[in-house]
């Protein structure tokens, strides 16, 4: 049977597993003045394009939660904790899909 204290160590075991590696990806790298010019031969160059539509990481993101939402349904349900929790959670996502961005 799932404790609150399992729930609470994978949190938090998590939380500082992804802080650790975050905080190792933000380091200052020098990088060579020829890597900063962006043609050496002095040509124009047009700005790039982001390959992917920002839009669509909103729907990622709150695809993502929507499965947090189910596995925090289930986990109250067979705990026998009261639902009120998960619906106002599952009603803060149905909100914020209602705000989401339209194409």
């Amino acid at each position: 049977m799932v404790t609150f204290w399992d729930i609470a160590l994978t949190f938090i075991g998590t939380l500082i597993f992804f802080t650790i590696l975050f905080f190792m990806g933000t380091r200052k790298r020098e990088k060579a003045r020829e890597a900063l010019m962006p043609f050496t031969s002095g040509e124009k160059y047009h700005p790039m394009r982001i390959p992917y539509r920002i839009k669509w990481i909103y729907y990622v993101a709150l695809f993502s939660a929507y499965e947090t939402a189910t596995i925090f349904t289930i986990l109250a349900i067979s705990a026998g904790y009261s639902l009120i929790l998960p619906i106002i959670y599952v009603f803060l996502l149905l909100v914020a899909l209602i705000i989401a961005p339209v194409e």
